[in-house]
C-alpha cells in the first residue's frame, strides 16, 4: 500500500471546505467521490472495507487505496541505485 484515504477523512474535508454541508450529505459526497475516483483511475486505485474499534464500538470504514506498484503518469520514481549518475566525471 502506497497511500490510503478513509471515506471519513474525505467527508471531514468536505465539511471544512463547505461550511453549510451537513454530516449526512458530506458522507454521501465522500461515497460519490470514491466511486468517481475508482471509475477514473483505470484500476490504479481500489477500495476496501476495514474494521476499526473505537470506544468499544466496531465500525466499518471504506478506504481508498493506491497500491505501491501502481504506475502514475508523470510520477518520477527514485532510482534504486544510490550511486550518483556522474560516475565518469572527475572532480576538483
Amino acid at each position: 500500500m502506497k497511500e490510503y484515504l478513509d471515506a471519513g477523512e474525505i467527508a471531514t474535508w468536505i465539511r471544512i471546505q463547505e461550511q453549510d454541508v451537513s454530516r449526512e450529505y458530506a458522507t454521501k459526497l465522500a461515497r460519490w467521490t470514491i466511486d468517481g475516483l475508482l471509475d477514473l483511475s483505470k484500476h490504479r486505485l481500489y477500495d476496501e472495507l476495514r474494521s476499526r474499534r473505537s470506544d468499544g464500538l466496531q465500525y466499518k470504514v471504506r478506504r481508498l487505496v493506491l497500491s505501491a506498484d501502481a504506475e502514475i503518469s508523470g510520477e518520477q520514481r527514485c532510482p534504486t541505485d544510490s550511486s550518483p549518475s556522474t560516475a565518469g566525471v572527475t572532480g576538483d
